[in-house]
């Protein structure tokens, strides 16, 4: 990638397009890289929680646990966890739970 620098004749206003030197190319490429990697965790939150609200259960599954009392939340798991493939998709349940919550998306 080239890349160049305008530089402006204050007395004339003649600019002038000055092409970087290969350390400045290369400073430039560090800077880049440097900016990607700080947005990368941000990116990758933003994403999350739009995965989370495109989920069609995401409103339903927040509603009613805000609205679950612990008797109700423990009579739940009690008549549907019932055998190895109820607990795992209750445990995902759970899971997803956690995540939405660490994502602020309540």
């Amino acid at each position: 990638m080239s890349r160049n620098h305008i530089v402006i004749d204050i007395v004339t206003g003649q600019q002038t397009v000055v092409p970087y030197t290969p350390q400045e190319e290369a400073q430039a490429d560090l800077d880049k890289a440097a900016d990607d990697l700080a947005q990368a965790p941000i990116i990758a939150a933003s994403q999350r929680k739009a995965d989370f609200k495109a989920d069609p259960n995401y409103q339903t599954m927040l509603t009613q646990l805000k609205a679950a009392t612990p008797g109700q939340v423990s009579a739940y798991i009690t008549n549907n966890v019932i055998d190895l493939p109820s607990a795992r998709a209750m445990l995902i349940k759970l899971a997803l739970i956690v995540a939405v919550l660490a994502n602020g998306n309540s």
